[in-house]
């Protein structure tokens, strides 16, 4: 330890610089919750992984409430903090409040002392609070739920205001670069997306045309593929009673599904008996709750998963990556919604609710060379459309270790990938 340093004996910081102070969150922030009062606001806000947003009027994306006059204010700088849900990939867990405006009364609404803390610089140190495992503990149950006495109870690491200022703009710069190269990144992986499920290789590799469709929801197809019902290419499968030697599986809508034993994140493992899980092979597709939002997964691995999930077997040979990307399309998505009613109460999705939904197929009687030409294309894309992910996965480790040194007064970085 430096002799600049000192032990704070928290888990999460364990040296701060000696000028540094130790402070309770309570000591920093008001817990507010003032009501709206007006039937209608043009500034609804909202949570979400990038941060707090204007919500889009224009847009038909979550339902809309019949009136406001039950949300809280928020005023600039203020921050929002989620209460339950925590694992909800499309949402953050903490924002900071750019332009005042009203959101739900389900988030904690703290007011920073701005003569104590400076509010950009406690949203970074919440943020990357959230970010550690230690974080699971403070709330309450598996999937953890936070209320205001636990954030209040939180010691927050305190340099001056002028540092907290500077420590801010510096963490602000430096994620910005990373950000803006994880969207170079994302832009790739659309692309790769886009050339699978336009057809681009079909058409390029058979000279066939574009059939439209402007009643359903894939709109086109090429001439020689076909339409058909969801349950003609899946079927369900329940293998259980499986050997205690197969790894435990985790679906996500980040990742696809992957070995639960390799997340980054604290997942709580099964404990007892695992005879009710269910086997996942390679090209099986996995029906969740979240699908509602995120679409179906195909697993390119085998594994066991939870009884909760539903397991789906291609019926008939298939091109496995066109359809790992059109059944988490948004057009999918808004089509499979149409079939399923009670969603929003928590209802279970089931082979039945969809196996009606039409698809399109390219017959295996027409198989030739030239589409098998197509399948190799699409696996080596996919390959890349993979390793894009993982680049994605170190430059979000990278960012967080980042703002981790930077949060905790330990500026000597070491020279990494940017």
């Amino acid at each position: 330890m430096s002799d600049l340093h000192k032990e704070t004996g928290i888990p999460w910081i364990a040296t701060i610089p000696n000028s540094w102070q130790l402070i309770k969150g309570k000591f920093l922030f008001k817990k507010l919750k003032q009501i709206n009062k007006d039937l209608e606001c043009k500034n609804l806000l909202s949570l979400t992984y990038k941060g707090v947003l204007n919500k889009d009027f224009n847009s038909n994306d979550g339902l809309r409430p019949k009136d406001y006059n039950t949300y809280q204010l928020f005023n600039k700088d203020d921050l929002v903090f989620k209460m339950i849900d925590l694992e909800n990939i499309k949402t953050s867990r903490v924002g900071i409040v750019h332009e005042r405006g009203i959101m739900s009364s389900a988030y904690i609404r703290f007011e920073p002392n701005k003569k104590k803390i400076y509010p950009k610089f406690a949203y970074w140190f919440y943020y990357d609070l959230y970010n550690k495992e230690i974080f699971n503990a403070i709330g309450s149950g598996v999937r953890s739920t936070l209320n205001s006495d636990d954030l209040s109870e939180i010691i927050l690491p305190v340099p001056s205001l002028e540092q907290q200022k500077l420590i801010s703009i510096d963490i602000d710069k430096k994620t910005k670069q990373i950000d803006s190269l994880i969207e170079c990144i994302e832009n790739k992986k659309k692309l790769i997306k886009e050339a699978i499920q336009s057809h681009f290789y079909e058409l390029q590799y058979t000279n066939k045309k574009l059939n439209f469709y402007p009643k359903h929801w894939f709109n086109f197809i090429p001439e020689n593929w076909e339409v058909t019902k969801f349950r003609k290419l899946f079927e369900e499968t329940n293998i259980k009673k499986n050997s205690k030697n197969e790894r435990l599986l985790s679906v996500t809508q980040d990742r696809g599904v992957v070995f639960r034993d390799e997340q980054d994140k604290n997942v709580v493992n099964p404990e007892g008996d695992l005879s009710s899980y269910k086997l996942v092979e390679p090209g099986n597709v996995i029906i969740s709750l979240r699908s509602a939002d995120g679409g179906l997964e195909i697993s390119d691995i085998r594994g066991l998963v939870s009884p909760a999930y539903i397991v789906l077997k291609p019926k008939i040979k298939i091109d496995r990556n066109y359809y790992r990307f059109l059944l988490t399309s948004e057009n999918f998505i808004i089509e499979m919604k149409r079939y399923i009613k009670g969603i929003r109460d928590g209802k279970n999705i089931y082979f039945d609710d969809i196996k009606d939904v039409l698809i399109p197929y390219f017959p295996i009687s027409n198989w030739s060379q030239k589409y098998k030409k197509i399948l190799s294309i699409h696996e080596d894309l996919f390959k890349n459309f993979a390793n894009l992910d993982k680049k994605i996965l170190l430059l979000l480790e990278y960012r967080k270790s980042l703002i981790s040194t930077l949060i905790s007064g330990n500026t000597k970085l070491k020279k990494e990938i940017l």
